[in-house]
């Protein structure tokens, strides 16, 4: 995700909206969906709103530079990073809804029978 609107609605883990042209409709997200993990880290039902505000403030804040060197290098970076907005991984699972075929119930068990004289005890 990048660090803007994400286009989802969540009551604790359980995705329960995604918006139309938003960033989480765009890489296929689903109500229904539950968060996991934010940037690599597990979350709760209580801590995925503070940790995705974490991951979004902690990418947004511009990296300091202690030395000329490191001031160009950073320098190359962050031309770089303003070409390329800064970004955070969010990891779902998804429920699978998968049909429940009836099952036959019989009163008696059916044991396959046994011919030429050998049997079960």
């Amino acid at each position: 995700f990048k660090c803007e609107s994400l286009g989802l609605t969540c009551v604790g883990k359980d995705v329960t909206r995604v918006k139309l042209g938003g960033q989480a409709e765009a890489l296929g997200v689903e109500v229904g969906w539950k968060i996991d993990m934010v940037d690599g880290k597990f979350v709760t039902p209580q801590s995925v709103i503070p940790a995705i505000r974490a991951a979004i403030t902690s990418k947004k804040q511009p990296p300091s530079s202690s030395s000329s060197s490191a001031k160009n290098t950073n320098d190359q970076k962050n031309n770089l990073a303003q070409n390329t907005p800064p970004t955070f991984v969010i990891k779902f699972l998804r429920t699978v809804h998968v049909p429940i075929s009836p099952t036959v119930i019989r009163s008696t068990p059916s044991w396959p029978s046994v011919e030429g004289g050998t049997s079960r005890e």
